[in-house]
């Protein structure tokens, strides 16, 4: 079967602002140069996930998920985590076409007689500070609800469990170190798939 691709317009891109389709998608060489150099040869593999401990103290770790909240997720995504603002109408049409996404691959799942898993991974405690019950519940498991009810689809929360808290499993406020990633794999497939 031939597939047949096309170049997508501005429009169907929810997620970007015009400034960021234009620099990211439409012409990125042409604002990043220097990343000409990763298409001419290889670069040094990134080994920060095979640390087994964080290299950040306790207030490395405060400063580093703040920048997550703050510097990153609110300004990427006009969002507001801590004060639940509404979203805006371009992260709207955002969250209906990964609805549609998820919606997808539930039927997927389902004509070919996969189980299909929805999970919420671990975060540090001072990362999951920043995410009230009520955010989560109102940005993003009704959303996850939403796109896989009729599917007989399984949520599996790790978000604020504790025994993946610490920041000892991790390379900064976020993500999981070697260390970390192996406890956590293993628990969730004694808990998910072996039983």
């Amino acid at each position: 079967m031939t597939k047949y691709y096309r170049i997508l317009s501005q429009d169907e891109f929810p997620e970007y602002s015009k400034k960021q389709y234009i620099k990211e998608y439409k012409y990125p060489l042409f604002y990043h140069p220097k990343c000409i150099k990763y298409l001419i040869k290889d670069i040094p593999q990134d080994l920060r996930m095979n640390l087994y401990k964080n290299l950040l103290d306790v207030e490395g770790v405060k400063k580093d998920a703040k920048w997550w909240i703050y510097n990153c997720w609110n300004s990427e995504f006009d969002i507001d985590i801590e004060n639940m603002q509404p979203l805006s109408e371009r992260n709207r049409r955002a969250v209906e076409e990964n609805v549609r996404i998820v919606r997808e691959m539930a039927q997927y799942c389902k004509d070919n007689g996969f189980r299909l898993l929805t999970i919420y991974l671990p975060l540090t405690k001072e990362l999951g500070n920043f995410f009230s019950s009520m955010y989560v519940e109102s940005q993003m498991t009704a959303y996850v609800k939403l796109a896989t009810e009729n599917y007989n689809v399984d949520l599996v929360d790790y978000m604020r469990d504790e025994r993946f808290q610490s920041s000892d499993y991790y390379i900064n406020s976020f993500f999981m170190n070697r260390k970390g990633a192996m406890i956590f794999t293993k628990t969730f497939v004694e808990e998910n798939i072996i039983n």
